[in-house]
C-alpha cells in the first residue's frame, strides 16, 4: 500500500473513531443557536452579547411523575414548569439532552429564541440520582444567554 492511500486510510479511520467518541463534556453544555447569534450581533452597539454563570435554582427542585429514566425525568421535569409543550414553547427551539456518568445523569433543557430584547435564552441544568428505580433530580441550575451583555451580579442587561 502507497503512502498517500496509507495516509488517506489513516485519517479516515480517525475521523470514524472521533465520530464514535462520547461528546466531551464541553459540546454538551453547547447552545447550537448562539454561535449564529454572535456572528450576527453588529459589532458597534457599545455591548457585547454574553452567557451568565451557573446559579443554583432551588426553586425549580420539584419532583415530576416521570422517573423510570434520565429522560423521562427531564422531559417530565420540564413539562410541569411549562417549558415545554406549551403555547410559548412554540415559537422556541428546544433541546433535550441527557448525559449519563456513572451514578448519576445531567439532564439539560436549552430553550433559545425568547421575544425578549434582553434574553435571547435559556439553560436548565438538572443532575439526577436514581433511588429506588427513579430518577429524580438533586440540583438544578440555570444560565441566560443575554443579548445585550450582563451586569456583574449575572443579571441580564
Amino acid at each position: 500500500m502507497g503512502l498517500r492511500r496509507r495516509l488517506f486510510m489513516a485519517i479516515f479511520v480517525g475521523l470514524l473513531l472521533a465520530g464514535c467518541a462520547n461528546e466531551s463534556d464541553d459540546d454538551f453544555f453547547v447552545q447550537p443557536e448562539w454561535a449564529g447569534y454572535l456572528e450576527r450581533a453588529p459589532a458597534d452597539l457599545g455591548f457585547e452579547p454574553a452567557v451568565t454563570d451557573w446559579e443554583h435554582t432551588p426553586a425549580l427542585e420539584t419532583r415530576p411523575s416521570g422517573c423510570t429514566d434520565p429522560r423521562e425525568t427531564t422531559e417530565a421535569w420540564a413539562a410541569s414548569h411549562g417549558l415545554i409543550e406549551s403555547e410559548e414553547s412554540d415559537d422556541l427551539t428546544i433541546n433535550v439532552r441527557i448525559r449519563h456518568d456513572q451514578d448519576t445523569a445531567t439532564g439539560l433543557v436549552q430553550r433559545w429564541g425568547f421575544k425578549d430584547d434582553a434574553v435571547a435564552g435559556t439553560d436548565h441544568q438538572l443532575t439526577l440520582e436514581e433511588t429506588n428505580g427513579c430518577w429524580q433530580p438533586t440540583r438544578v441550575e440555570t444560565r441566560h444567554y443575554c443579548r445585550r451583555g450582563r451586569t456583574e451580579g449575572n443579571l441580564c442587561l
